[in-house]
């Protein structure tokens, strides 16, 4: 993975700006997003979710730990409109920097993640579908 340094001065203070730059293997991976969705392989892409992952619905947020529990959120919300976005935008150049990965204006997030340090880097899909997000570090617990 090869980051870029970006310095820039703010009121007199330097400060360093990590941008991400995209590798083949990123717009690999994309494209296995693209295939699921097309598919409506919800099976995959909760695979795929890097757990626990923070879900809107309605009113409140929830936090979902497994696959099951995604699962019967993405059978209601990974509808033909929700598809028809994210297949639009997947034409459009990846966005990278320093939080991941994003495919078209957001509605996919996804990085390379280690899970420990014996692990090896995997992708993860970290937001989908403007409903589902990584949670802040006080809740991941609950």
């Amino acid at each position: 993975m090869k980051f870029t340094c970006i310095f820039a001065m703010m009121a007199f203070f330097p400060f360093c700006l990590i941008a991400r730059d995209v590798i083949p293997a990123d717009e690999s991976y994309r494209d296995k997003i693209v295939e699921a969705v097309k598919e409506g392989n919800i099976g995959w892409i909760a695979d795929e979710i890097n757990y626990p992952i923070l879900v809107s619905q309605e009113n409140e947020k929830i936090v979902i730990q497994d696959r099951e529990a995604f699962m019967k959120v993405l059978s209601d919300r990974l509808n033909p409109s929700l598809r028809k976005e994210i297949l639009s935008e997947a034409k459009q150049p990846l966005f990278a920097n320093w939080k991941g990965l994003m495919i078209g204006s957001g509605h996919v997030w996804f990085e390379q993640i280690k899970d420990n340090e014996s692990a090896s880097w995997d992708y993860r899909i970290l937001a989908f579908g403007l409903f589902a997000f990584q949670p802040p570090y006080e809740i991941e617990g609950e």
